[in-house]
């Protein structure tokens, strides 16, 4: 048997292996979809938007998500020194990729409408999650409950409640210490 055969009934055998997703924090479909689920709001969630911010992004820019026109003007200036980010490019490989089917290795003014588009159409499909966890054979996620305990009900096939100390950790005094791009609620942010 050749070195190639090999490695590829291992690739098909490791594939194969069904994952148990330890620790997530995925919203709500509707929210997403309400949220006009496009590139902004992908970005929005994900830790890649406190990168914008560290590249100079002015935090206030996240808090409203007007037309998909104007959030490219605003997330563009800040692409080249996001790019190379470990956050960045693993959304953009194993997410827009990946999972969207996005073809282009970085995101431009010539390409940012489709990838946009690849996002509001999967975000739209009623089977979304189920056909995500399909194509990264997960069987079951352990969620962060924090923001909506209640979520998990919706999805409980695929959820499973990740126990969390932090309300127990952070004192909540309703102050924030940092810019909340997400608009999450959160004590520490």
């Amino acid at each position: 048997m050749s070195t190639e055969s090999i490695l590829r009934n291992l690739r098909e055998e490791i594939d194969n292996i069904k994952m148990i997703d330890t620790h997530e924090h995925i919203r709500k479909q509707s929210d997403l979809i309400s949220e006009g689920g496009n590139l902004f709001t992908s970005l929005k969630y994900s830790l890649v938007c406190m990168d914008f911010i560290s590249a100079g992004m002015p935090p206030k820019y996240w808090e409203n998500n007007f037309d998909e026109e104007e959030n490219w003007k605003r997330i563009k200036p800040y692409l080249d020194s996001v790019k190379t980010t470990s956050y960045y490019s693993t959304l953009l490989m194993n997410t827009y990729k990946n999972l969207y089917g996005f073809k282009y290795d970085e995101i431009t003014d010539e390409n940012w409408r489709e990838l946009s588009g690849l996002i509001k159409k999967a975000y739209s499909k009623d089977d979304f999650y189920d056909s995500v966890f399909k194509k990264l054979n997960v069987e079951v996620a352990f969620l962060d409950p924090f923001w909506d305990p209640g979520y998990i009900s919706e999805k409980k096939q695929m959820f499973l409640p990740a126990p969390g100390m932090d309300p127990f950790i952070f004192v909540r005094s309703g102050k924030t210490r940092i810019p909340n791009p997400g608009g999450f609620n959160v004590p520490w942010w």
